[in-house]
């Protein structure tokens, strides 16, 4: 699955979907981000940015029926991690 921010910014939409099959389609637009970050970049590091808001799009299950979403409430999260 690919998850990459459309523009660089936080707080931007994300696109959520699979790479190949394109059972996953989605939009993620958030509405309020939280960024927590301990270390340095050239040692140890920790970023963690949960954003919350709302997805629009389409997941297709194993049995084939496409479900759509509108303003489904969740949240997403960029997660770096080095150690």
């Amino acid at each position: 699955m690919v998850g990459t921010p459309i523009r660089q910014r936080r707080l931007k939409l994300w696109r959520i979907r699979t790479a190949a099959a394109g059972r996953i389609d989605l939009l993620f637009e958030p509405e309020f981000e939280r960024i927590s970050e301990n270390g340095t970049p050239d040692s140890l590091l920790r970023e963690h940015a949960p954003d919350v808001g709302r997805y629009l799009g389409r997941i297709t299950p194993d049995n084939g029926g496409a479900v759509e979403l509108h303003d489904l409430f969740g949240w997403i999260e960029d997660h770096e991690a080095r150690w």
